[in-house]
């Protein structure tokens, strides 16, 4: 009894000595382990999380963006027509060339003089437009329309006019008369100068060869500026694109209710900057957007409820990848010949 209690002893001691003294077999083994436990773990791990372990880079990987200076949208293949979202900070701009070089500009963003107090002045017109326009030398505009009477969607185009390098052969703009400064500006830069009329309802568009448009909801007496906004629809080819501007919620229905059926589309320009009081889902059951692009608020100063909105496109059948925004993304640009469709994020890093 006693020698088992010993032995038994001797033996759990032995035990505890090879614990304190590993051997070099073991070591390997055990640290093998622990580099196969890291690895998966690591590759567990979730994409931003993985970010901050690595090493950072040592700047961002811009590739060489050709511009060819003949008054082509970067980008642009010979075929093809150009929509081009740009970032205008609080505001919305959607310049449109087709492939002879005809070049439109539908809304602007803020000028250099905002009527709202809140809203901080950009000066897009020098600090983005007039720069972009020398770069890839564009210096006319077919069109230059203004969708709604706000400074954040019209204040550059103001600016425009005034810019003595670029030729603009006609301005087209909401019925909202003369009671919004803005426009009281942009009417009396371009008289004698240029051809302004008025968007009407039903009202046909030419942009270019082969890129048509439509004005689907105009309001000749709105009670405010919002219920003035002017809806476009554009076509180019089979590619179908509906700019909804600041139009809001309730005036939407009576959009659905007007054009029912002939609403569907591939691309759909969000209203209100991605604010939740716009782009309802009765709308969305009726457009069927394959994409959609948000002009959104990169101040956050107008608009509440985008996440809302990107769920609501989400549920009507736009995917993720398919969901633009002009905050998140930068300049963006649809290029199309007018069946198959590609886009470009950051489009610009030049500017």
């Amino acid at each position: 009894m006693s020698k088992k209690f010993h032995d038994s002893y001797d033996l759990e001691d032995e035990k505890e000595e090879n614990k304190k003294k590993p051997t070099a077999l073991g070591s390997f083994i055990t640290l093998l382990f622990l580099i196969l436990a890291a690895l998966m773990w690591f590759k567990a791990l979730p994409e931003y999380t993985r970010f901050m372990l690595e090493e950072p880079e040592t700047g961002p990987v811009v590739e060489d963006v050709d511009i060819p200076g003949d008054g082509t949208i970067p980008g642009r293949l010979e075929k093809e027509a150009a929509f081009v979202f740009f970032n205008a900070k609080t505001g919305s701009s959607l310049l449109l060339q087709t492939p002879d070089n005809t070049t439109s500009l539908v809304d602007g963003g803020e000028g250099s003089s905002p009527h709202q107090k809140e809203m901080p002045a950009f000066n897009l017109a020098e600090n983005l437009y007039i720069p972009f326009f020398q770069l890839t030398g564009i210096k006319r505009l077919r069109q230059m329309v203004n969708t709604t009477p706000f400074s954040h969607y019209m204040g550059a185009q103001v600016d425009l006019v005034r810019y003595p390098d670029l030729e603009i052969k006609e301005i087209l703009l909401p019925p909202y008369e003369e009671r919004f400064p803005p426009y009281r500006f942009l009417k009396s830069e371009a008289e004698g100068n240029i051809d302004i009329r008025q968007l009407e309802k039903k009202q046909k568009l030419i942009f270019g060869p082969g890129l048509k448009g439509k004005v689907l909801h105009t309001n000749p007496n709105p009670e405010n500026r919002a219920e003035a906004s002017s809806v476009l629809y554009l076509k180019y080819g089979a590619v179908r694109v509906l700019v909804m501007s600041h139009l809001p919620l309730e005036k939407e229905k009576e959009l659905v209710l007007n054009w029912g059926n002939n609403l569907d589309i591939d691309l759909l320009v969000v209203g209100r900057h991605g604010g939740s009081s716009a782009t309802g889902e009765e709308l969305l059951e009726y457009t069927t957007p394959a994409f959609a692009v948000i002009p959104a608020d990169k101040e956050k100063l107008l608009v509440e409820g985008t996440d809302k909105v990107v769920e609501r496109l989400k549920e009507a059948g736009v995917g993720s990848r398919n969901i633009y925004r002009t905050d998140r993304d930068g300049h963006i640009v649809l290029y199309t010949d007018g069946e198959q469709v590609r886009f470009q994020r950051n489009a610009f890093p030049f500017l």
